[in-house]
């Protein structure tokens, strides 16, 4: 099974009884002894799954275990964000659906990779990171 374990407690400096409170609210299980598991975040879909250079492209990608201000999208190699020449920008996040949406602003210089290699993205949350999916930068 693919999770992470940590310690609640120390993690967010609180009681016990608040920490339980708090990870009950959010969904996260294994919890009566301070300690809980979080499931790693997965990407079902991404759509579009390419943007031209010089626009906003409204992107929305489906995926199970986001947590509501703890997820981020993250490029492979590249940390937060998709990578040079995209900013990220309006991200909302429904955990209920699994769905985030969020623009993808292309710089008209963000590189157009050569054919075969595209951007590859994952979601990263406290729980660890997801399987990637492509995203490719056209003219």
């Amino acid at each position: 099974m693919s999770e992470r374990r940590f310690d609640i407690a120390k993690s967010l400096n609180m009681f016990a009884l608040t920490v339980m409170c708090v990870v009950v609210a959010l969904g996260i299980s294994g919890c009566g002894d301070g300690t809980a598991v979080i499931p790693l975040p997965t990407i079902i879909d991404i759509s579009p799954t390419s943007g031209r250079q010089g626009t906003t492209v409204h992107v929305s990608i489906h995926g199970t275990n986001l947590v509501i201000g703890a997820t981020d999208i993250r490029s492979v190699g590249g940390g937060s964000g998709v990578g040079a020449g995209i900013t990220l920008s309006n991200m909302t996040i429904n955990s209920a659906t699994g769905f985030i949406e969020v623009d993808f602003t292309i710089a008209s210089s963000a590189s157009i990779p050569p054919a075969g290699m595209n951007r590859s993205l994952f979601i990263h949350t406290i729980g660890g990171d997801s399987n990637t999916v492509l995203f490719t930068v056209t003219p």
